[in-house]
């Protein structure tokens, strides 16, 4: 990807060059000469820079001085940009660091070079090496290291807690070559510096994570893990735990496949997911409180335990971990147009949610975007995870979870028309019941301009193995002041007993409804009993086909598959597929095959229901059900045994009336 060119104004409150390299300045000593004026907006600069770039990043930091009783406030800006014609993978950075007074006077400043490695960086004018606090090896432990290739730099010697504005944050102490860091467990944003005989620096307000106290509830890629390998350990009956892939920066995607492992039903499948945009971590905290809550009712639940017998239920509550911990580590990003448009991507700045092959072309082409769509469709791992899961498994129901107002949408997201969607009346109708008595709006289409690329449409036009019924939820996010109600209103932080889970009740009752309702919506039966064979002779398969939901099936067509070393044939004049035509809800359809072949054995034969609108390729999606076919010749035994008998008889009665007869002739 290119250089990217933006003027940014505001003000940016998180540490982006390392607060080290800030040490390493002051220890070099600042000082004063002329700088530019006060409030002056930044020139320009190139970019991006990971994990969040910004023309000028602004510091309110303590310092403490060896000499000194109290700490002093000032203030740190520190303004970057690549060098020209230096290449992206190399990250040469040129700094300037601006020392501020609480009136605002300039009191110092510095201009140098670094060089930057994912987490390491080196000051080439003092030859100083040091971290980016983002990349500070979130999710270390005791006596674990932060490394750089083969270059050891710091270790954890302990976890503690850091109480930060009334917070409990769980914090990481590293030491090494005579610098002490306290950072953030999860996100690795450093807290607090200290060196040896020098400066010791504290920093204040610098990031999302506290700014939103809530956000101490998103989880990164490590806690998520955890948390779901807890549930595992509980519920070891109804609950697998296992990583889809890694992220674009190698970080495990959880998914947890929850159903009754002893039901040997035939079972439909619902898919949510939460997180794919970097900043939206209340769908991520939502899916881990309602994976707990429904875990605890389906054991206590005979009805919830009933569902879970025809039913596995996959979950992916974080499918972006690269893109949340960044923007948990952010400033404000609306106080920065670069932030604010690199907060919903991942780790190479690509909107995951715009990188799927439907209409991707239509997908945003600016790589500075917000919904910068990638390079290809696909290009990005995140999304390819996403795809492989739904090319493996044959979902009926499809929910991605983002942020935004109270509100489900159905697709398209590529159309702000509704009528564009072939299955507009059955999705009216599965939403109506679904925010039946909850204060929640549901529209068809997107809730913004029409976009290109997103996940819910390809699945639906049929890019896995099925078209599952695709929904979108958004949640409205919540806010430290709390309290305000009514259309992109937002929820008060207040931690309830039960978590974020306490937040969303409406939308939560509606993927209840989602899950409880499934066969209603989009039931459909294929059933054949099991049918004996006997050598050479003709076998009918008679499989019945029952639209049991209110999703209809338009052109519907059933075909039978044999195994590739089957032993039967079609006789006659038996085609593969046998055409329903359109079959609304309710409809009761047959198929018949006739097979022929040398039966031995048990055989499985496999029926696959598919049907689609013409324009699409295949909409409402393909049905799949398995027919067991026993084969016997055991009936075939006892007709040639009963033959062998009856042909030893007659013999018999023919050698017995020879004799009878030619003892006649002699008498």
């Amino acid at each position: 990807m290119g250089p990217n060119r933006v003027n940014v104004t505001g003000t940016a409150f998180l540490v982006l060059l390392s607060a080290f390299t800030v040490l390493a300045a002051m220890a070099c000593g600042l000082c004063p000469q002329p700088a530019r004026g006060q409030g002056e907006t930044p020139p320009p600069h190139t970019g991006p820079i990971d994990p969040a770039a910004g023309a000028w990043i602004a510091y309110r930091v303590e310092r403490t001085k060896p000499d000194r009783t109290g700490p002093e406030l000032f203030s740190l800006r520190v303004e970057y940009g690549f060098l020209p014609g230096e290449p992206l993978t190399e990250m040469s950075v040129r700094a300037g660091a601006v020392e501020t007074d609480v009136q605002g006077r300039v009191t110092a400043s510095r201009s140098f070079v670094v060089d930057t490695v994912d987490r390491s960086y080196t000051d080439r004018d003092s030859g100083e090496e040091g971290y980016w606090p983002y990349w500070l090896a979130p999710g270390l432990r005791k006596g674990e290291m932060a490394t750089v290739g083969d270059m050891a730099h710091l270790t954890a010697e302990e976890v503690q807690d850091y109480e930060f504005k009334g917070l409990k944050l769980r914090a990481v102490k590293l030491a090494g070559g005579g610098l002490e860091v306290l950072a953030e467990q999860r996100t690795g944003l450093v807290l607090q510096l200290k060196r040896d005989g020098g400066d010791s620096l504290t920093i204040e307000d610098t990031n999302m994570l506290a700014q939103y106290p809530a956000w101490v509830y998103a989880p990164d890629a490590s806690s998520l893990g955890e948390s779901l390998s807890a549930l595992e350990e509980e519920y070891p009956d109804l609950v697998e735990v296992s990583s889809l892939g890694k992220s674009s920066r190698g970080r495990d995607v959880w998914m947890a496949r929850v159903t009754d492992f002893a039901s040997e039903e035939d079972k439909r499948s619902v898919l949510l997911v939460a997180g794919m945009e970097g900043d939206a971590p209340e769908g991520s905290a939502l899916l881990l409180d309602f994976l707990d809550e429904f875990l605890a009712r389906a054991r206590s639940e005979e009805g919830l335990a009933r569902t879970l017998e025809g039913l596995t239920l996959y979950v992916l509550p974080l499918l972006n971990p690269d893109g949340m911990q960044r923007w948990l580590a952010m400033p404000d990003p609306r106080e920065s147009v670069t932030l604010e448009n690199q907060a919903p991507r991942n780790a190479r700045l690509v909107n995951i949610d715009r990188n799927f092959d439907t209409r991707w072309k239509e997908a945003d082409r600016d790589p500075e975007s917000a919904d910068y769509g990638g390079p290809s469709a696909f290009s990005e791992p995140e999304s390819s995870l996403l795809r492989d899961l739904m090319e493996d498994i044959g979902f009926d129901i499809y929910v991605n979870i983002h942020t935004g107002k109270d509100l489900v949408t159905a697709p398209w997201n590529w159309s702000e028309n509704p009528s564009d969607n072939p299955e507009s009346p059955f999705y009216r109708e599965v939403l109506a019941d679904i925010t039946r008595d909850l204060p929640l709006q549901s529209v068809m289409g997107p809730d913004r301009p029409a976009f290109g690329g997103s996940s819910t449409d390809w699945a639906y036009g049929g890019g896995g193995a099925s078209s599952p019924a695709c929904f979108e939820f958004h949640l409205r996010r919540p806010s430290p002041e709390g309290g305000a109600s009514g259309e992109g209103g937002e929820y008060s932080m207040a931690r309830e007993e039960r978590g974020f889970i306490s937040l969303y009740q409406p939308q939560v009752k509606a993927i209840y409804r989602l899950v409880e309702n499934l066969h209603s919506y989009v039931g459909v039966e294929i059933s054949s009993p099991e049918l004996g064979a006997e050598i050479n002779v003709p076998v009918d398969v008679r499989v019945q086909v029952r639209v049991t939901g209110i999703r209809p099936l338009p052109d519907a067509r059933v075909r039978l598959v044999l195994p590739d070393q089957s032993v039967f044939k079609f006789s006659g004049g038996s085609q593969k597929e046998v055409a329903l035509g359109d079959l609304s809800p309710g409809a009761d359809m047959e198929a018949a095959w006739s097979l022929e072949g040398k039966a031995r054995g048990r055989e499985e034969l496999k029926v696959v229901l598919e049907s689609s609108y013409p324009e699409y390729d295949r909409i409402p999606g393909t049905f799949i059900s398995s027919v067991n076919i026993r084969v016997s010749t055991q009936r075939t035994w006892i007709v040639i045994l009963l033959l062998s008998v009856s042909m030893v008889i007659v013999l018999v009665f023919i050698a017995f009336s020879i004799r009878k007869q030619r003892r006649a002739e002699k008498g």
